[in-house]
Parts: structure tokens; C-alpha cells; sequence
């Protein structure tokens, strides 16, 4: 699940630049939008967004972990108060 964090390997904990990326040779035809500028610097390919090199990306892996957590701590809090009344 996921795949923005590394679980393994040499880039283990590392947080990838992005999960999409453009790479026409490595997708079925069709698969980018042609009405879109693919060739501009916001466009990168596999190689580029697999690398680690962006330290700010951490926080919003810490973000989204206690959300996560957030989420499940108020649902089990809630869990026996909606039982008790019938929702």
C-alpha cells in the first residue's frame, strides 16, 4: 500500500518526489492526456520521480500518519457511544 516512502533497499525511509510521473515508452498509448504540455520541468520522468532528494517531503508523511492515527483514535472512542444509542 502507499509507495511514497521507501520500506527497503538503499533509499529505505526516503520519501519519494512523487508517485506520478511521465515516462510515454513505459505506458500503454493513450495512457497521458494529449491535450497537456508534457515537456515542461513539472513533468518528470520514472528516474526523477523515484529520487529522494526533497527533505520537506517528510512532514507530510508525519502528517498523514496522525491522521490516520487521529481518525482511528476517534473512531474507537466514538465506537461504544453509537452502540449505546442505536446508530
Amino acid at each position: 500500500m502507499g509507495g511514497l516512502q521507501y520500506k527497503d533497499g538503499p533509499k529505505q525511509y526516503g520519501v519519494r518526489k512523487s508517485l506520478f510521473y511521465y515516462q510515454p515508452d513505459q505506458m500503454p498509448a493513450g495512457f497521458y492526456r494529449s491535450d497537456l504540455d508534457w515537456s515542461s520541468w513539472t513533468s518528470w520522468n520514472k528516474q526523477h520521480a523515484e529520487r529522494v532528494d526533497r527533505s520537506y517531503d517528510y512532514p507530510h508523511v508525519v502528517a498523514a500518519y496522525w491522521v490516520c492515527i487521529g481518525w482511528h483514535a476517534i473512531i474507537r472512542a466514538w465506537s461504544p457511544i453509537i452502540r449505546g444509542i442505536g446508530i
